[in-house]
């Protein structure tokens, strides 16, 4: 049986934390609560981007990446 991880690990919340923390400067357009998959994934992308390692995939790891979608669930509040 595979360990689950944590929610905010699988859905690029833990990561817009720590790029913010490494940069010292908020993702706004991150989202706090992702309700689906290309959410978290927006996040993820995000906070790769933050961090200036987008470059670092090439275009089939980010097939369909073009842009970020942001959740309009009903919380919409985002990481600051």
């Amino acid at each position: 049986m595979t360990p689950t991880r944590p929610r905010s690990c699988r859905n690029g919340v833990l990561l817009c934390d720590v790029a913010a923390a490494v940069t010292g400067v908020p993702l706004p357009l991150a989202t706090s609560e992702p309700c689906d998959t290309q959410a978290a994934r927006g996040n993820i992308l995000l906070a790769l981007d933050h961090l200036g390692l987008l470059d670092l995939f090439d275009d089939s790891q980010l097939v369909g990446r073009t842009h970020v979608h942001i959740c309009t669930c009903t919380d919409t509040r985002t990481h600051t």
